[in-house]
């Protein structure tokens, strides 16, 4: 074509190509959305168990007062998460994730709710699954 007749109609040019005119998509309306926001739900269904590989995919912390509380929030999915927590726990787990975050390989999740003073199944550690923690 070398840049002639491109203002010309699509069904124009593919019918003197000899094709034929694009049929419409058969996918329903909001099938694409529907399918991310399941497997988004999947994700944050599924819980790690301790022993297994761990991985920090949330932003890096950040800590900033909140009245007698701390404030540990990050980033993850376009949004803002956050935690509540006394000050000395929300430092030591601050620095648990950004451990993690910073490793170049997986880490151990045993180990860092260890040091993140953290146990399996509490509300904090079940908080940070689906929010940027993925077992691996």
């Amino acid at each position: 074509m070398g840049g002639r007749d491109l203002e010309a109609p699509a069904a124009t040019l593919l019918a003197g190509l000899g094709l034929r005119k694009p049929g419409r998509s058969r996918m329903a309306e909001g099938l694409v959305e529907a399918l991310i926001a399941r497997a988004e739900a999947e994700l944050d269904a599924s819980r790690p168990e301790p022993g297994r590989g761990a991985r920090w995919v949330g932003g890096l912390p950040r800590l900033s007062q909140d009245g007698k509380k701390t404030r540990l929030a990050w980033a993850f999915r376009g949004g803002l998460e956050e935690l509540l927590l006394p000050e000395p726990r929300a430092k030591v787990l601050a620095s648990a994730l950004e451990a993690l975050a910073r490793s170049p390989g997986e880490g151990d999740l045993a180990a860092f709710y260890a040091a993140a003073g953290l146990e399996a199944g509490s509300p904090e550690a079940e908080s940070l699954h689906g929010a940027g923690l993925l077992g691996l």
